[in-house]
C-alpha cells in the first residue's frame, strides 16, 4: 500500500510509524532539496511539488492521500497542486451505484 502526504509534519510522521511496519510506503511533497534530504533520511520518498511528472506519478501510485499542510490565508495549499494532478491522471475512484 502507498500513501502520498502533502505537508509531511508531526501527524504524518506518527502515521508513517504505524503504517510502515504494516508494509505501507510513504511519499511526501517537498519544496526544496533540504526537505527532500530530510524525507529520504526518514524513509519517505520526496516528491517536489514543482515536478509535475513526479507528482502525477506519486498520486497515480497512491492508495491514499493525506493532506496535513495547514491552511493559508488563501485556503488549502494542497488543493491547487493536487486537484490538477488528479485530473491529469484520469484515475478517479468509481462510486458503486
Amino acid at each position: 500500500m502507498r500513501l502520498f502526504v502533502f505537508g509531511y509534519g508531526f501527524s504524518a510522521q506518527a502515521l508513517k510509524a504505524r503504517l510502515g511496519p504494516k508494509g505501507w510506503t510513504v511519499a511526501a511533497s517537498c519544496r526544496d532539496d533540504i526537505k527532500a534530504a530530510q524525507l529520504v533520511a526518514q524513509g519517505v520518498t520526496p516528491v517536489p511539488i514543482g515536478d509535475l511528472d513526479a507528482l502525477d506519478a506519486a498520486l497515480a501510485q497512491a492508495d491514499g492521500v493525506l493532506i496535513t499542510a495547514p491552511p493559508e490565508s488563501a485556503g488549502c495549499p494542497a488543493l491547487p497542486v493536487i486537484v490538477p494532478a488528479l485530473a491529469r491522471s484520469h484515475d478517479f475512484l468509481e462510486i458503486p451505484e
